[in-house]
């Protein structure tokens, strides 16, 4: 199967912006993949706004009020969950700046796993600050979402149609390992494959300009009287490093589930609409 070939204009990616993708990607995944019944911005502004109303009792009594409560202590947890992925994918990146890939799995475990989407990242540059490019990354992220939208792997017919576990794996060089300090929030795996009969989507993000023709300095001082040289591999270290350890890498998995979840109706009223 092709892969969904999704071009981000700009001359490099930064470990932030990177991550921010990766994120997006879980979010829309969620919402197509019936985890979440809105989109996880509108959901989870929802699911907030439950213990602001949680005094209005007018219609509640009984064992519909608890049939409701159980629901929304579901819905809390979902979002407690998913938004503590969001801050180890965060901290992965951080940690890691060799990341090559990043696994979204749905299925009760990632050996039984039903539908999988791999993400091919483009190097990370880490001689750049994401706070500097933040507002080139909303109109990225956009960009990513229309596309991924748009296709029929993401919004055709899936093979998940029920809640089910969702878990993320990173691709990372296997030295970098070592190298990581919140351990707790990602484990090693030896060898991980998907299961043979699990359907696979690649969805591959470039930069439109692999290398710039010369060395963006926009977050780093810039050094004067410096002679006009032709960037070399020095300039681009990590490009260099992630081309050099492709062959050396590993599977972490994340430390976080996220279980999906879909209300229903208690004689007619869903959590965030009693009647």
């Amino acid at each position: 199967m092709d892969p969904i070939v999704v071009e981000i204009d700009a001359p490099m990616v930064t470990q932030q912006c990177a991550a921010r993708i990766v994120r997006t990607i879980v979010e829309l995944l969620l919402y197509h993949r019936e985890q979440i019944p809105f989109t996880y911005g509108a959901f989870r502004t929802m699911v907030k706004n439950f213990r602001t109303n949680e005094g209005d009792e007018s219609t509640e009594h009984g064992m519909q009020k608890i049939h409701l409560r159980k629901q929304q202590n579901q819905a809390e947890q979902m979002v407690q969950s998913v938004d503590n992925l969001f801050e180890m994918i965060d901290d992965c990146f951080e940690q890691n700046p060799t990341v090559q890939e990043a696994m979204i799995i749905f299925g009760t475990t990632i050996f039984t796993a039903k539908e999988a989407f791999v993400v091919r990242l483009p190097p990370i540059d880490r001689n750049h600050h994401g706070y500097n490019h933040r507002h080139a990354l909303e109109q990225h992220l956009r960009q990513i979402a229309m596309k991924l939208t748009l296709s029929d792997e993401v919004s055709g017919n899936p093979h998940v149609k029920v809640p089910t576990n969702v878990h993320v794996l990173m691709k990372i060089a296997a030295v970098s390992t070592l190298n990581t300090p919140n351990c707790g929030h990602y484990s090693p795996l030896d060898d991980y494959k998907l299961p043979v009969k699990c359907p696979q989507y690649r969805i591959t993000l470039a930069t439109t300009a692999n290398r710039p023709s010369s060395p963006v300095s926009c977050c780093k001082h810039l050094k004067v009287f410096q002679d006009a040289t032709t960037p070399s591999a020095s300039d681009y270290p990590d490009v260099v490093a992630a081309e050099e350890t492709d062959n050396l890498s590993c599977w972490l998995q994340l430390n976080e589930v996220v279980r999906g979840f879909k209300p229903t109706p208690v004689k007619g009223c869903f959590i965030w609409t009693p009647a």
